[in-house]
């Protein structure tokens, strides 16, 4: 797993795809499949069981709150956050 979790922006991204993960739980799970397609089933399961358990007891945010965050935190410190994660304002 490529997964990072970023406490102080609530915030937990996908290094292999460049994308935040939502605080949904099927939305999670989805991506780990996506993920996981060259492991066994069985293998899929076991890693997704144990992940999900984790995920239930990180603080997640919406992208809209995240961003917000580390533009908060860009602002105050005069920091680039993220150098080569590129931030999209959706909003």
């Amino acid at each position: 797993m490529f997964l990072s979790y970023y406490k102080d922006f609530k915030l937990l991204l996908c290094i292999l795809c460049s994308c935040s993960i939502f605080s949904s739980i099927t939305t999670f799970k989805s991506h780990l499949l996506q993920d996981l397609k060259l492991v066994s089933l069985d293998l899929q399961k076991v890693i997704i069981n144990k992940v999900l358990e984790i995920f239930k007891t990180l603080e997640v945010s919406s992208y809209k709150e995240s961003l917000e965050l580390l533009n908060s935190f860009s602002l105050l410190f005069s920091l680039v956050v993220f150098k080569k994660l590129k931030l999209i304002n959706l909003y």
